[in-house]
């Protein structure tokens, strides 16, 4: 009897793991946030490091609805240095590029790189062989793969406009959570004055003509 619950829970289990992984990811976010937990790593340099992403066929496709797969474009690698403290968090407007996947993914896999500000010159030119066999060796090199979208949870499907990424370092390590983050009010303010300063623009036109052609 007992095999016969463990083989049914394990039936289901599996079961509900596929169904699961067939379903879409959310909407790629308009942006990402990355937040530091702490007042202040001056000691740290931080880097946004990316690769493109491509579909191609998959040689060994897990089941034949899945032909597919995503990989990195060996030559696509790049690296810029960002400002980020607890006190200053790093915004990245993400661009219209996607990649169509069982769903629609951001074209770039992003990563957090952070080095002892001291160790620059020596360890700058390893980022990319670190990151390329997903090793932080001494722990000299600490990385971590950064969230482009997010489910919000009160809304099943709909993703998140904003996606912060927080981050939290220490001695050994960088942790890595997740959340939906509020889109600038400045920019909705912004937009709003600008929708109404071109209704009000139209408005004064339609005038003009009207009194041109009362007086013509």
């Amino acid at each position: 009897m007992s095999k016969v619950i463990i083989f049914s829970f394990l039936t289901v289990l599996i079961l509900a793991n596929i169904v699961r992984a067939d379903i879409p990811p959310p909407p790629v976010a308009d942006s990402i946030r990355i937040e530091l937990n702490l007042v202040s790593r001056d000691d740290y340099q931080f880097y946004l490091c990316s690769y493109k992403l491509n579909v191609v066929p998959n040689p060994n496709p897990p089941h034949p609805s899945r032909p597919n797969m995503i990989v990195t474009v060996p030559d696509s690698f790049q690296m810029k240095k960002i400002e980020l403290s607890g006190s200053n968090p790093y915004s990245e407007t993400l661009g219209s590029g996607r990649i169509q996947y069982r769903g629609s993914y951001y074209d770039k896999s992003l990563y957090l790189v952070a080095i002892k500000k001291s160790r620059v010159d020596e360890l700058e030119p390893k980022i990319k062989e670190a990151i390329d066999n997903n090793k932080s060796g001494d722990y000299s090199i600490r990385f971590v793969r950064l969230e482009t979208s997010l489910e919000i949870r009160s809304d099943e499907g709909k993703g998140a406009k904003v996606v912060v990424n927080k981050v939290s370092l220490d001695e050994k390590d960088m942790i890595l959570t997740v959340e939906e983050g509020k889109v600038s009010s400045v920019s909705g303010k912004a937009s709003n004055c600008i929708g109404l300063g071109l209704l009000f623009a139209g408005f004064a036109l339609i005038s003009g003509w009207f009194v041109k052609r009362k007086y013509n």
